[in-house]
């Protein structure tokens, strides 16, 4: 696959619409989310919506073969209601409104249809100002109080700021004025903002910090200060309107009218891998080889069929990628075994001059003595002999069996790992593990 950045998918929310009194579950707020998704370029011109159930739950980021969990989400959905407040111009009194989140649908043949009620559609396709609601982010959240504050605060990202809510409307927004838990703002604080807002900063492409307001020694309210995640910023920059402009998505949607679809494929499998699909598809479509072109796209994108060029073209690439990564591999494999032998040498050389110290404290006597039961008791062969003779302790030829001779006289030596540390290796049998992975590496490839 690729290495393209994915396509940006958003949920557009009315900002008076987005503060939900009601206690909704993980999996009912995902759909909810989804299903407005889906729906929101049409939501003034249909009365009803569709998208394909494994789509569905694919995107909510649930299990898509618990077909009885996704209807009661559904159904939940149509039994919680939604409030939201428009403010009136000039002299008017502001409105308020209310209705379920969707007031019916139905799942026949793999397809779930769905209905909002006209007066929430028109508040949910509110054209001033939206709140773009991530659903790549949305997705990776695993709880309900990290997923309602992480929507009702990235609204507010160009602000750098939240407004300040009061308790009652905080905990209205978290869906725990049902509730009696959490009355008290430190157990609020302990098993709900703190848990929620450490989750949004881990995985979303925010970060939240929170602010408080006291009325006497009291907390009345908080308010949450919002900048960008840089390691998450990528979810977050482009237009949706961009991506629908893209000529990539303008030829899928000339073969496949499913926009939700699409541009969950751009943001799955990228646009340059699109593109070569396409190519492969139109190619197909133009020798009369395609009975159903939707169905061929689709397996096409998630299959990656490719034009025999492209597939030249990619088996090159793949070719061309794996020798760059085997120069790169031999590189590192000698560059380490290049500090090893260092290491190694600088070891030997500091054994040998300790040895040789503590050597010269003998007299004369007993350094004969010494030399002649190393020479007695070790296993040594005859080139060893005649180099110890040559050279004495200085002998590397003898030097493992001299480490064995000084250490059984309980003689204190240097140690491998304080000498790897002087040359910048903390861990010096892992280093060395680590070294023989890519030799093996290498030899298989």
């Amino acid at each position: 696959m690729p290495n393209t950045k994915p396509e940006k998918q958003f949920v557009n929310k009315n900002v008076a619409a987005i503060h939900i009194k009601a206690k909704l579950s993980l999996t009912q707020r995902k759909m909810n989310n989804v299903l407005l998704y889906n729906a929101y370029d049409s939501l003034l011109t249909s009365d009803e919506h569709r998208i394909p159930v494994p789509l569905l739950c694919e995107l909510a980021g649930v299990d898509g073969k618990n077909l009885a969990n996704l209807k009661r989400a559904l159904t939940g959905l149509t039994a919680t209601s939604i409030t939201w407040n428009v403010l009136g111009e000039n002299d008017e009194e502001d409105t308020w409104g209310f209705a379920a989140f969707l007031s019916g649908g139905n799942i026949k043949n793999g397809v779930c249809t769905y209905r909002y009620d006209k007066g929430l559609a028109k508040q949910l396709y509110h054209p001033d100002i939206y709140s773009r609601i991530n659903l790549g982010v949305i997705k990776r959240i695993k709880t309900s109080h990290a997923l309602v504050l992480y929507e009702n605060c990235y609204r507010f990202v160009n602000r750098g700021r939240t407004g300040w809510w009061d308790l009652e409307t905080f905990r209205d927004i978290m869906g725990l004025s049902q509730s009696g838990s959490y009355q008290q703002f430190k157990d609020l604080n302990k098993h709900v903002i703190k848990p929620a807002i450490a989750e949004v900063n881990q995985v979303s492409n925010i970060i939240l910090e929170m602010e408080y307001k006291r009325t006497g020694r009291s907390i009345s309210g908080v308010r949450f200060l919002i900048r960008t995640n840089p390691q998450l910023s990528f979810e977050g920059a482009q237009e949706e309107s961009e991506t629908d402009a893209s000529p990539v998505m303008k030829r899928f949607l000339k073969i496949h009218d499913n926009k939700t679809l699409a541009r969950k494929m751009l943001m799955d499998y990228g646009a340059e891998q699109l593109a070569k699909n396409l190519d492969y598809v139109e190619e197909q479509m133009a020798r009369g080889k395609v009975k159903s072109a939707p169905a061929f796209l689709k397996a096409a994108v998630q299959n990656n069929y490719l034009s025999e060029g492209a597939q030249q073209a990619d088996k090159r690439k793949k070719l061309d990628q794996k020798a760059h990564e085997m120069r790169l591999l031999e590189e590192a494999k000698s560059q380490r075994e290049a500090k090893l032998r260092k290491i190694e040498r600088a070891y030997s050389s500091a054994c040998i001059a300790s040895i040789q110290t503590t050597f010269s404290e003998f007299s004369d006597q007993e350094q004969r003595a010494l030399e002649t039961e190393f020479l007695e008791k070790m296993n040594l062969g005859n080139f060893q002999r005649s180099d110890f003779r040559k050279n004495g302790w200085a002998s590397r030829m003898v030097l493992a069996e001299s480490l064995k001779f000084w250490m059984s006289r309980m003689t204190t030596l240097p140690v491998l790992s304080d000498i790897a540390l002087q040359f910048e290796v903390d861990d010096f049998e892992s280093y060395r593990a680590e070294t023989q992975k890519i030799r093996d590496e290498l030899e298989k490839a």
